[in-house]
């Protein structure tokens, strides 16, 4: 099994355009995930969807919630692709680009 990638913490931090965002420290690129930990201790993992700034070893950046995923058969896929990834209710096999939309998803 492979070695986890350390997870980037983060804290939140209200945007210019009035939307939340995450405050980094260290440096951070688009596509990379992030755990948002509050004062309290509430927290969650995004996705960074930009950096709209970074210095002084600080980034500020837009986030988007991390896709849902599941898996199948040893492969994980992201539910915002179309496919439910559950077994078709007619034809029994599991809705996914390879065995295309189950009636649910058609």
């Amino acid at each position: 099994m492979g070695i986890k990638p350390k997870m980037i913490t983060a804290a939140p931090t209200k945007l210019r355009n009035g939307e939340w965002g995450a405050k980094v420290s260290g440096s951070v690129k688009s596509g990379d995930s992030i755990r948002i930990t509050t004062r309290s201790g509430k927290n969650w993992v995004c996705i960074v969807s930009h950096v709209l700034w970074s210095g002084d070893g600080v980034a500020i950046v837009a986030t988007k919630k991390k896709p849902d995923t599941c898996r199948v058969g040893g492969r994980q896929y992201t539910r915002e692709s179309g496919y439910c990834y559950y077994p078709c209710p007619v034809t029994r096999q599991v809705c996914s680009p390879e065995n295309g939309p189950c009636h649910d998803c058609v």
